[in-house]
């Protein structure tokens, strides 16, 4: 009987490692500017130049990466009545996706329906500064 229940054990064990997704490392970001069909009148002229994330699989196994964006902003404290004192606010997310990459491939990640993203036009209430990346990656099967 002792033998059953380590047996049952054993496999309902090894079942539910295999259900529950197992997170990876191996995976690199980092912001890069992309040209895009999508053009906007810049500084000097019409430009398509955005900034983006690029998130690439440095693993040798295909992997599903959820991807969230971050933006921390400034916003302002009255005090007396009158003066507004800065203070740094908490992130906020912007933007999430989940994608799926195989071994080596890599994947820009986009937000060009906000200005702040927009490389000839630094008029955003965000610099591009203010926004980061947050990831999981899990492995597929």
């Amino acid at each position: 009987m002792k033998k059953v229940i380590l047996l049952f054990c054993m496999v309902m064990g090894m079942l539910a490692s295999n259900v529950i997704a197992q997170e990876v490392h191996g995976i690199s970001t980092r912001r890069v500017v992309y040209e895009s069909d999508n053009t906007y009148r810049g500084n000097n002229g019409s430009s398509g130049k955005y900034y983006g994330w690029e998130v690439k699989n440095n693993n040798s196994i295909k992997v599903s990466v959820d991807i969230t964006l971050y933006c921390q902003g400034q916003s302002a404290v009255w005090t007396n009545g009158r003066d507004a004192v800065p203070i740094n606010s908490d992130k906020k997310v912007v933007k999430t996706q989940s994608i799926i990459l195989k071994p080596g491939e890599s994947y820009t990640f986009k937000r060009e329906e906000h200005r702040s993203t927009r490389v000839d036009a630094p008029d955003s209430d965000y610099p591009i500064s203010s926004y980061f990346i947050e990831y999981k990656a899990y492995k597929l099967q």
